[in-house]
């Protein structure tokens, strides 16, 4: 960094040409008049825009045109400081045409201009720091250049540089990248949004390349960004080939985990083997899937929970995919009935309980098969089909066996148990 020495020299020949340029702007007779002339227009002002402000608020405009309503609400936001720049316009040039000075006026004029001009620009911008940040660096930039010290305040801060090894980055730029860097990111994020949107709205699209098209999207912008804002900082691609050196190490040493979920991520978007909306089942885990990011993958639980699975896992276990070709899923139900049952009533009460819960599908219909003879019962598989597991297979097969449970005692058919005789 530049030394203390310097810095106060550089400060010391910054305020004289400072002082220099106000005794001669901002003293003598000359200023009291333009300040009465200024003072004047902002008393003339309030009237003026208080009269058109009522005549616009008569106009009647339909409740359904919304675009209309803003454009007459903003519009009478600005009414007053329109009216006092118009006012401010017209008494600079009649100083001027009188031959006296009129540089005050006409620095409350560019003061006012700038004002509307940032105004208007942050109506759009909807995050507060961004909005901030922007407007108290156009205020900076604008003040300074309205007093004429604008050149030799940027000059100033280009001669205090900050070193990092063999990089020298001037103090200026730092500040210029910095609002740069929070102004692109706010608009890259709009422009993301606005794509990725288009891509998820595509019906020709399959959900996995939608979300894969999304990600490379962010990325090449994101890295867009980056490149401009490194060379506005003075980086070269040399010193960018440094550090992607030292990233490839660190790579190799400790981000092995962090890499191999990123590449895991890509390759479950391009196979197309788990997408967005597919219910899934690992070790430990099931429930739909909710996002797919290129670290983790993103399921929601039946019991409302969300867990985030490493992509490595998915690629690396076995996963199974309830609706990975189509989303009919068909549930088993095993029931054993006495011996004395009437096995051909049985099957039919197995197969006209499911038809009752509106989430069973009628086709393909439901349907109960003898499968054996057991020691103390005869066995049957009752299978029924389903198109959303995503709502649950456990519950659903639950409320069938409870169906069948109270159709079985109306009936009298007997459920039977295993029974041991000791004599």
């Amino acid at each position: 960094m530049t030394d203390l020495k310097e810095i106060e020299a550089i400060m010391r020949e910054y305020f004289t040409e400072f002082i220099d340029i106000f005794l001669k702007n901002f003293t003598g007779w000359n200023i009291l008049i333009q300040l009465t002339v200024v003072i004047g227009c902002f008393v003339l002002a309030f009237p003026l825009s208080r009269l058109i402000y009522a005549q616009l608020k008569k106009i009647k405009v339909p409740e359904d045109h919304h675009r209309t309503i803003s454009f007459l609400q903003h519009t009478r936001r600005f009414i007053n400081p329109l009216i006092l720049v118009l006012l401010l316009k017209i008494s600079s040039q009649i100083l001027l045409l009188a031959n006296f000075p009129a540089h005050f006026v006409r620095i409350v004029l560019n003061l006012y201009t700038i004002w509307l001009v940032i105004k208007l620009t942050t109506i759009i911008i909807d995050n507060l720091f961004v909005k901030k940040v922007i407007q108290i660096w156009f205020w900076v930039v604008a003040i300074l250049s309205i007093m004429g010290i604008w050149t030799q305040t940027r000059v100033m801060l280009e001669k205090i540089t900050l070193h990092f090894g063999q990089v020298n980055i001037a103090l200026y730029s730092v500040f210029k990248t910095f609002v740069a860097a929070i102004f692109l990111f706010w608009v890259m994020n709009k422009v993301i949004s606005i794509i990725t949107q288009r891509f998820y709205n595509s019906k020709s699209l399959r959900p996995t390349m939608q979300v894969l098209l999304s990600k490379i999207t962010t990325f090449l912008l994101y890295s867009f960004i980056l490149f401009v804002l490194m060379s506005s900082l003075g980086i070269s691609l040399k010193t960018l080939s440094l550090f992607t050196g030292g990233v490839g190490l660190g790579i190799g040493i400790g981000l092995q985990k962090i890499v191999s979920n990123l590449l895991s991520g890509f390759i479950l978007l391009l196979d197309d083997s788990i997408k967005p909306g597919d219910v899934i089942e690992t070790e430990n885990n099931y429930g739909s899937v909710k996002e797919m990011s290129t670290r983790y993958t993103s399921i929601v639980t039946l019991q409302g929970k969300e867990i985030l699975i490493p992509n490595e896992e998915l690629i690396s276990k076995s996963v199974v995919n309830w609706s990975h070709s189509n989303k009919l899923i068909r549930v088993d139900a095993d029931v054993g009935v006495s011996y004395n049952s009437d096995i051909h009533q049985v099957k039919k009460i197995m197969e006209s309980i499911p038809l009752k819960f509106e989430r069973v599908l009628t086709q393909p219909m439901p349907e109960a098969f003898l499968i054996g003879f057991g020691d103390s019962s005869v066995n049957f598989e009752l299978q029924f089909w389903i198109k959303d597991p995503q709502k649950g297979i456990i519950n659903i097969r639950s409320k069938v066996l409870l169906g069948i449970w109270d159709a079985f005692k109306e009936n009298g058919i007997e459920i039977p148990f295993p029974q041991r005789d000791i004599h």
